[in-house]
């Protein structure tokens, strides 16, 4: 149905098509996005260090380019543009995609083969995890890894390794698909909580929406403002760029001013770990998506982290940037802080969502159709079933780990989740690494790393 609009509104109301399905989801749309996956997820990797960030460049850069070729579509193939439904599709799934490919991701999937030529001089995977991890997930046999240390095969020769690898990609692939859906079920499950009644704001999606907004000839793009900012970052980044490739050319510099921590040469003040004063145009407009509470705990809960080496360092507790965190527990202990933080989060966070929650067990007792169009409550609940049943088969069976060991790791895993996608919803932070923190940290605390 078309949108019904203000009377003063200069936008044209998008018509549904005739081949709308699934809440308006075309099949354009969809091969776009996953078409689209192979040079975003190509860029991802390639880029290393902003994949860590929330809003990755590589899908809005994808979304883009469909924003541009949808201009001639509009003028001379109506029928084929895309309206603003497909752009946020497309750009869901690339996200996604990209996602996948991000920074860490490369080491669980070196697991693939790293097993033998560790083997060779660590008694630790000889005697232990490569017993431990089954074949079918991993290869073992360096003989059939060897010319990995080599290198230098060109295309031909890595298309005949695929019958090795594809098989334990796959065994991986099945885990990761059930460990992401699992969190999907759980977002539909929530999605009246915090889409409905606490009204969470979303900020990461609202820059692709605005883009996006009428098939991309929405009010974003007619702002003066908007394109005065991207002319002047534009031409910033342009210039440095060539700075680089040409040295006597000038320079405006935006990244690290000053580093704090290196001026200070004696502890206790050298030991505050890594301190930068820096200015990133794309950080300073992302920042205004960004409610102001939160860019304001950034920077005091930032300090208040220094002071905390410091006066460490100063009591004789050495100290740098990541201490505190890790497999090793440690003064100031900042994992533990952390756990405890996510944990009365989700308290906080189910106490809010008592009353939905209530209303969703009944719905799923009850097999309701769900009133919203969106994916019924009995049916994410089974999926989320079926999907932790196939996590726990993966520790227990395969793994060779005890069923309540398994069973609390993965529901840690999934509070964490939980609180993390909440406060994207509310907060959108530009992004939520948590370095070396995870549940691995909390279950070695707990019970030891025998497991």
């Amino acid at each position: 149905m078309a949108k019904t609009l203000p009377p003063d509104s200069d936008r044209e109301p998008e018509k549904s098509e005739p081949g709308d399905r699934l809440l308006g989801l075309r099949a354009r749309a969809i091969l776009t996005g996953l078409l689209l996956i192979i040079p975003v997820a190509f860029a991802i990797v390639d880029a290393r260090d902003s994949t860590i960030f929330s809003m990755m460049v590589p899908p809005i850069s994808a979304l883009i380019f469909c924003i541009l070729i949808n201009a001639p579509l509009r003028r001379f193939v109506p029928s084929l543009a895309f309206n603003q439904r497909d752009l946020i599709t497309i750009f869901s799934i690339v996200s996604v995609g990209g996602v996948v490919a991000g920074e860490w991701m490369s080491l669980g999937e070196s697991m693939l083969y790293v097993m033998p030529f560790h083997a060779k001089w660590s008694d630790t995977y000889k005697n232990y995890l490569m017993k431990q991890l089954p074949n079918w997930l991993a290869v073992e046999d360096y003989a059939l890894l060897k010319d990995v240390e080599g290198g230098g095969k060109g295309i031909g020769y890595v298309l005949t390794k695929l019958p090795l690898f594809l098989p334990k990609v796959f065994g991986w692939g099945v885990l990761l698909m059930a460990v992401t859906f699992a969190c999907q079920c759980l977002n539909s499950l929530m999605r009246g909580a915090w889409t409905e009644r606490e009204r969470l704001t979303f900020p990461l999606i609202q820059l692709p929406v605005a883009m996006s907004e009428n098939g991309g000839t929405g009010g974003m793009w007619k702002s003066r403002a908007m394109w005065i900012a991207f002319i002047v970052m534009l031409s910033i980044d342009i210039l440095n760029g060539l700075n680089y490739l040409y040295p006597n050319l000038p320079a405006i510099p935006v990244k690290t001013l000053i580093q704090v921590d290196q001026i200070f040469k004696e502890p206790p003040l050298s030991q505050m770990g890594d301190f930068r004063i820096s200015i990133y145009p794309f950080m300073a407009a992302v920042g205004l998506f960004m409610p102001s509470d939160m860019l304001l705990s950034f920077v005091v809960f930032f300090l208040l982290r220094k002071v905390v080496h410091i006066v460490l360092a100063s009591n004789g507790i050495p100290q740098q940037t990541f201490s505190g965190s890790g497999l090793a527990p440690g003064p100031p202990y900042f994992d533990e802080q952390t756990w405890g933080a996510v944990l009365a989060m989700f308290l906080g966070a189910l106490w809010v969502s008592r009353e939905y929650l209530k209303e969703v067990w009944r719905d799923i007792k009850s097999r309701k159709p769900s009133t919203d169009g969106g994916l019924r409550h009995t049916t994410a609940f089974v999926g989320l079933l079926i999907c932790t049943a196939v996590v726990l088969w993966y520790g227990v069976v395969a793994g060779g780990l005890p069923v309540p060991y398994m069973a609390l790791y993965f529901a840690l895993f999934l509070i964490f989740c939980i609180v993390l996608t909440r406060v994207r919803a509310q907060l959108g932070p530009p992004t939520h690494e948590f370095a070396f923190f995870g549940v691995n940290s909390i279950m070695f605390r707990f019970f030891g790393n025998k497991w």
